[in-house]
C-alpha cells in the first residue's frame, strides 16, 4: 500500500481522539502501566477506540445503540474507512509486539525477527543509502556474535542500544574537497587546513562523557589499564589535532549566555586551558590575551552593532539584515494597523440564519477574521492529548449534558461506552452532577413544551436575506432553552428570536430556559421590534467591513450597570477592556491606542443595543415556569373562546 503522507497521519490523529483515544494497547497493557492487576479496562485505549471506528464502518450512520458494550463513532464519513484499516492494521502490528521488549532470545534469533521486520515494513528501501548503515551494524553484530560464541539470550534493549551506537560510529569519514568541509570532530582527515571552526564547545557537550552501559566491564575494572578506551580523551585528542591541523585561523564558538535569561555559561574546558596556556605567553597576559581573542557576539544576528561603522570586532556581511537593524535603532512610535481600511460590501446579499448572527455577536473579533478576511486561526492547543481524562472541561461537561437532555434514556454504561466520561468513580460523580444540574431544566422543559410546527420566515434586513424557523403567531409563548448558564452571547439569541417573532406579528411573550433559572422577554410592538431589530443588524452590517468593537459579556454589564450608576458601571468596564484587550484575536484588530484605553464608541453601543433587552428582560424562578405557562394558555384559550 502506498505510504501514508503527514495529512493523513493528521487525519489519523484526529480520529483516535474522537474515538477517545488515551493510552495504552488494551486493559491489559493499561495494568502493566499503571503496575495494578485489577486495572483492565479497556476505557480510552487503542483497542477501545479502533473497536468503535470499526463499529461505525459496520452500522449505519443513524445507529445509536451499543453494539458489544461499545458506541460507534458518529460522523465517520466513507472516505476515512480506508484510513482506519490503515490504523487497525499499526495497532495489530504493535500488539503483535508487545512482549518483545521483555523476552531475551538469543541474538541470532532477534537478527532474525528485525531483518524479517525490517523487510516487511521497509522493503521498497531495500539497498537504499537509508538502510545500509543499519545493515551493516546488523551484519557487524551477527559476527561479533558469532565470532565470540554467544548464545545466551539477551534483552532487545541491550540490542537495540548496541546497534544505535554501531550506527553512531559509522558516520562516513568525509573527503576534503571544495571550499568548505562539514565533519564531526575528530572524523576529518589530519591534513593542514587554511582555517579550522569548531562549534559547540560548551562545558556540557566537550569533551564528551563516556555512556553507561551495564555490561560495560571497563567502567567496572577499578584500576584502569593504559589504552583502554575513553570518549573523553578521544575528544580531548580530536581537539588537538584540530590545533596542529590549523594553518592560518582557528575559529572556536561555544553558547555563553541563555537567550531567554541572564545566566551565562562557562566554555568547554579545552577552551579554558588553552587560553590558560597562551596567556602565559603573550604580553599583558591571560587579560590582554582574551580582549584580543575572545569576541562576544550578540544574541540576534539583526543586532545594529553588526552594521556600525566603527565596530570592527563585530561586523556582518549580510545586507538582508540591515533593514531589520535599522528598525531596531529607530523603532516607529505606532505600529501599523492589521485592518487599516473597510473591506468593500459583499456584491451578493448573503444569506444570513440565528445561528450566524449568534456566531457574529458571540465573539465579533473573531468573525471578522475568519468569515470576512477568510483567515484560518490555528489553536495553541492541537497536540493531541496522551493523559486520560481525569476531569471534563466547561465544552466536554456540555457535550454530556446535551447528550443527557436530548436520550435520557442514555444510562451511564452507554456515555462511559462512547467515551464520554472518565473511567472509575470520577465518571460517576460527572454524570451525577450532569443529571442534577439538568433536573430543574428539564423539568421545566417538559412542563412548557408544545407540540409546534415552525413556520419559515423569509426576511430582508439592510440588504440581507434572513431565513429563520419562528412558532406561527398565534402560539401563546415562543419556548427555547440553552444548556449553559446565562451570559450575553446566549441572551442576544433568544433576543433576536424574541424581536424577529414580534417583527413577525405575535404579540406575546419568549420564555429560554438556562441552567441557572429561566427568563422571559415581555412583548414588543412590531414597529419597535423591527426598529430594535435594525440596530442589531447595522451593527452587524458595520462588522462586515471593519471590526464591531463590542465584547458581548464586558457590554452587557455595562449596560446593566449603567442604569443605576454609568460613573460605576464605566469603571468596571475600563477594567474588563484590559482583558478584552488581552485576547489573542482582539489584538489582532485593536489600534495600539485601543488597546490601552476603552474606545469611545463601545459604552454607546454597548447602551444602544442591550438597553432595550435589559428593559424587557424578567429574571424568573423555576416555580414561577408552570404560572406563567399556565396564565398565558388561560389567556390564549379564553380569547379564542369570545
Amino acid at each position: 500500500p502506498e505510504a501514508p503522507t503527514w495529512a493523513d497521519i493528521e487525519k489519523a490523529a484526529a480520529l483516535l481522539q474522537q474515538a477517545g483515544v488515551y493510552r495504552g494497547l488494551d486493559g491489559l497493557h493499561r495494568a502493566r502501566q499503571s503496575g495494578d492487576p485489577d486495572d483492565r479496562d479497556d476505557t480510552h485505549t487503542l483497542l477501545f477506540g479502533l473497536e468503535r471506528l470499526l463499529l461505525a464502518i459496520a452500522l449505519p450512520p443513524e445507529f445509536d445503540g451499543l453494539a458489544g458494550g461499545l458506541q460507534p463513532v458518529g460522523g465517520v464519513e466513507a472516505g476515512q474507512f480506508a484510513l482506519i484499516g490503515v490504523l487497525t492494521r499499526a495497532v495489530t502490528d504493535l500488539a503483535l509486539r508487545r512482549d518483545w521488549w521483555t523476552q531475551p532470545r538469543p541474538v541470532a534469533e532477534w537478527l532474525a525477527v528485525l531483518r524479517a521486520d525490517l523487510l516487511g515494513f521497509f522493503g521498497e528501501l531495500a539497498g537504499e543509502y537509508a538502510l545500509r548503515g543499519l545493515e551493516r551494524a546488523l551484519d557487524d553484530i551477527e559476527r561479533h556474535a558469532g565470532n565470540a560464541g554467544v548464545s545466551e539470550p539477551v534483552p532487545l534493549f541491550l540490542l537495540l542500544r548496541e546497534i544505535g551506537q554501531r550506527l553512531d560510529s559509522d558516520v562516513p569519514e568525509p573527503l576534503p574537497g571544495g571550499s568548505v568541509t562539514f565533519s564531526r570532530i575528530g572524523a576529518l582527515r589530519n591534513l593542514p587546513y587554511r582555517v579550522v571552526c569548531l562549534l559547540g564547545l560548551e562545558d556540557t557537550s566537550f569533551p564528551r562523557r563516556d555512556p553507561f552501559n551495564e555490561f560495560d566491564l571497563l567502567r567496572l575494572d577499578p584500576h584502569p589499564r593504559p589504552g583502554d578506551r575513553s570518549r573523553r580523551d578521544d575528544d580531548r585528542g580530536a581537539f588537538l589535532d584540530a590545533l596542529m591541523a590549523t594553518r592560518e585561523h582557528l575559529l572556536l564558538f561555544y553558547n555563553g549566555h541563555s537567550n531567554n535569561q541572564s545566566a551565562e555559561f562557562p566554555p568547554s574546558i579545552l577552551i579554558g586551558e588553552l587560553l590558560d596556556y597562551l596567556g602565559t605567553r603573550v604580553d599583558g597576559g591571560a587579560k590582554a590575551l582574551k580582549a584580543q581573542c575572545v569576541y562576544e557576539h550578540r544574541l540576534q544576528a539583526f543586532s545594529p552593532r553588526y552594521f556600525e561603522p566603527d565596530s570592527h570586532r563585530l561586523f556582518s556581511h549580510a545586507t538582508d539584515w540591515l533593514p531589520a537593524a535599522r528598525a531596531v535603532q529607530k523603532p516607529e512610535n505606532r505600529l501599523p494597523l492589521f485592518v487599516d481600511a473597510e473591506l468593500p460590501p459583499d456584491s451578493d446579499a448573503p444569506q444570513l440564519t440565528l445561528d450566524l448572527l449568534q456566531r457574529f455577536f458571540r465573539h465579533p473579533a473573531e468573525f471578522f477574521l475568519t468569515r470576512c478576511l477568510k483567515l484560518r486561526l490555528e489553536s495553541l492547543d492541537d497536540t493531541l492529548h496522551d493523559e486520560e481524562p481525569l476531569q471534563l472541561n466547561h465544552l466536554d461537561q456540555w457535550h454530556l449534558r446535551a447528550r443527557l437532555f436530548h436520550a435520557r434514556h442514555q444510562a451511564e454504561p452507554v456515555l462511559r461506552a462512547s467515551g464520554a466520561l472518565p473511567v472509575g468513580t470520577v465518571g460517576s460523580v460527572y454524570w451525577s452532577q450532569a443529571q442534577q444540574s439538568l433536573h430543574d431544566l428539564q423539568s421545566a422543559w417538559e412542563l412548557a413544551k408544545r407540540e409546534v410546527t415552525p413556520v419559515r420566515h423569509d426576511l430582508r434586513l439592510r440588504g440581507y436575506r434572513l431565513s429563520v424557523d419562528l412558532p406561527p403567531v398565534d402560539e401563546p409563548y415562543q419556548l427555547g432553552y440553552q444548556l449553559s448558564k446565562q451570559s450575553a452571547k446566549y441572551l442576544v439569541r433568544a433576543w433576536l428570536a424574541h424581536l424577529l417573532w414580534q417583527v413577525a406579528g405575535a404579540q406575546q411573550r419568549t420564555l429560554w430556559l438556562f441552567l441557572d433559572g429561566p427568563v422571559w422577554f415581555e412583548p414588543v410592538a412590531a414597529d419597535e421590534a423591527a426598529a430594535q431589530l435594525d440596530r442589531w443588524m447595522d451593527a452587524y452590517d458595520r462588522g462586515q467591513r471593519t471590526p464591531l468593537l463590542l465584547p458581548p459579556d464586558a457590554a452587557w454589564d455595562y449596560a446593566k450597570g449603567a442604569v443605576k450608576d454609568e460613573a460605576k458601571a464605566r469603571a468596571k468596564l475600563e477594567k474588563a477592556w484590559e482583558e478584552v484587550a488581552a485576547d489573542s484575536l482582539w489584538r489582532q484588530v485593536l489600534s495600539a491606542e485601543e488597546q490601552e484605553r476603552l474606545p469611545d464608541g463601545v459604552t454607546g453601543l454597548a447602551v444602544r443595543l442591550f438597553g432595550p433587552l435589559k428593559a424587557a428582560l424578567v429574571d424568573g424562578a423555576w416555580e414561577e415556569v408552570g404560572m406563567l405557562v399556565g396564565m398565558l394558555v388561560g389567556m390564549l384559550v379564553g380569547g379564542n373562546d369570545a
